[in-house]
């Protein structure tokens, strides 16, 4: 579900991560999300914006200061809330 939807927004590529195995979903040549696992998703929310979050369990915020924040994805409601974060991590990217 993720990643279709990742797949769906304008100008964005797969292809493979600079951060670690696997693929990551880039905008231009700026990678904004990449997976972990099957469930835990890495997005590039800049720290400003990471800074404005809720608490929130499904949240796994970096030790140190850094532009990207883990989404753990357990259930179909999860999914919903980071495809949202996702989609906001795309608009991030487009500079």
């Amino acid at each position: 579900m993720i990643r279709r939807l990742l797949l769906l927004l304008s100008g964005v590529t797969e292809k493979a991560s600079r951060f670690g195995p696997g693929s990551g979903f880039f905008r231009g040549r700026r990678e904004f999300a990449h997976f972990h696992s099957a469930t835990e998703i890495d997005l590039r929310l800049t720290r400003r914006v990471i800074r404005t979050l809720p608490k929130d369990w499904r949240l796994v915020r970096r030790k140190t200061a850094s532009d990207w924040i883990a989404f753990k994805v357990r259930r179909r409601s999860d999914a919903r809330v980071a495809c949202a974060l996702a989609r906001l991590a795309w608009e991030l990217a487009r500079s």
